[in-house]
């Protein structure tokens, strides 16, 4: 799981902005797209013709893509415009804010690669925990939840949970005292100034992200069906597809509700469906929970997964994973690319020689890597 902000620095998402200061060329689409233009070598009719020529599907580009970048926060438009990789996978804004959306010259500018080829360009967006710094949210729902009260004592510490668990256990069943505490399912939150009901706790490790009852109407119109949701604000600005995280959400609330699983892939289901019915090449990405390809709906819903930390670093260092957990989740992404779909990972390394060595075997998986450091701050393949 990866925020759209600097999660390790971030004290109060909403207080705050939490990316660097805006370019200040960046306020006209227009000038950017001459900048852009000339820097890459064409005039802007030619470029446009050359995206005119380069309408392959875009799930056949997706697998052909040998190369991607995941950038959150930071972005720079002139540097994105000339990197060379085949993905691109960015926040549909530059601060999270309505205000700062990307414009749809912008979106197109950023798929016309150096050489004149195409570039697929994705958006970010979490569909398993609200972020306070989204257009959506209100300031007055709650800043104050007691995310670490357990049922009966709310004074009482929450156990600590284990990071790499956390997404695939029930939250009461993964204590350790290695990490940082995570509020329980069933944990006795007050709520404040009529916070929605779909609403839960903070992540603790996360500031400004509030873990969501996904499979609560009020939650999925927000994500999408309406004009002013946020899948129809990124169909609108013109991304080729959008890269779903905190699906594996699912897992926490398995413990008070039998059929999280199954509503997380009828979730993502009909929100494909709904994306796909105004934009038939609109890609959708599934960000971990690679379990739920298990499922021929999800499967069917989705073109592509993508995984981070599948070798190092599940415990957010760059310490190797252990090998059951490894085989685990490689078994469920060979399942999904058995059925079609590329595989695409992320490895937040610095050190060359494990960088050197995951490249290696995930080149032999047929898997497309990217390496990056984990604020996803910066460009890079």
């Amino acid at each position: 799981m990866i925020p759209m902000n600097d999660r390790a620095n971030a004290e109060s998402a909403s207080a705050s902005n939490p990316f660097p200061k805006r370019p200040t060329w960046f306020a006209a689409p227009t000038r950017f797209l001459v900048i852009a233009a000339a820097a890459i070598g064409f005039t802007l009719p030619e470029s446009a013709r050359a995206h005119d020529t380069a309408r392959a599907s875009t799930k056949t580009q997706l697998s052909a893509a040998t190369g991607w970048t995941y950038q959150l926060q930071g972005l720079d438009l002139e540097l994105a415009v000339r990197d060379a990789a085949d993905v691109l996978v960015i926040d549909h804004s530059m601060d999270g804010t309505a205000e700062q959306i990307l414009a749809a010259d912008d979106v197109e500018a950023l798929k016309l690669k150096p050489d004149g080829s195409r570039r697929l360009v994705v958006s970010y967006m979490s569909i398993g925990e609200a972020e306070s710094y989204r257009y959506y949210w209100d300031k007055n729902w709650t800043t104050g939840q007691r995310s670490e009260a357990v049922p009966g004592n709310p004074d009482a510490q929450v156990p600590k949970l284990n990071v790499a668990a956390a997404d695939t256990c029930g939250a009461t069943d993964c204590s350790n005292d290695t990490t940082t505490s995570v509020a329980p399912v069933k944990a006795r939150i007050p709520k404040l100034n009529g916070a929605p009901s779909w609403l839960h706790h903070e992540n603790v490790q996360w500031k400004g992200n509030y873990y969501v009852r996904f499979w609560e109407p009020e939650w999925q119109n927000i994500i999408f069906g309406t004009p002013d949701s946020y899948l129809d604000r990124i169909i609108y600005a013109g991304f080729d597809g959008v890269y779903l995280d905190r699906a594996d959400i699912y897992a926490y609330w398995e413990t008070v509700r039998s059929s999280s699983e199954d509503d997380m892939v009828d979730f993502i289901a009909r929100l494909s469906t709904y994306a796909k019915e105004r934009n038939p090449d609109f890609l959708v990405i599934l960000q971990n929970a690679e379990e739920l390809a298990s499922h021929q709906d999800m499967r069917d819903a989705i073109d592509s997964v993508a995984k981070e930390d599948l070798l190092y670093g599940i415990d957010h260092t760059e310490a190797a994973n252990r090998p059951v957990e490894i085989a685990t989740s490689i078994r469920h992404l060979k399942r999904a690319q058995a059925s079609g779909l590329p595989i695409f990972v992320v490895e937040y390394l610095s050190d060359t020689n494990k960088v050197e060595n995951a490249k290696q075997r995930l080149v032999e998986l047929g898997f497309v890597a990217t390496f990056a450091s984990r604020e996803l701050d910066a460009l890079t393949e």
